[in-house]
């Protein structure tokens, strides 16, 4: 019983959706604000424009004006 428990439990936790997928993964990398794109977090070389599901961070190359 404690087994199940267990695995009921990793099976459920907030990291993952019913069917063992993490929710994050479906948008990382999606297209947003036209030329942006969705990431946990821009790079130096890239300016935040908006923000995409889960808090993910919408990165434009450059400067854009």
């Amino acid at each position: 019983m404690q087994k199940e428990n267990e695995a009921n439990a990793k099976r459920n936790s907030p990291a993952t959706l019913g069917n063992g997928l993490n929710p994050i993964s479906t948008e990382m990398y999606k297209s947003c604000y036209k030329i942006g794109t969705c990431r946990l977090e821009c790079h130096a070389s890239e300016k935040l424009v908006d923000y995409c599901m889960f808090h993910l961070e919408c990165c434009v190359k450059g400067n854009p004006a």
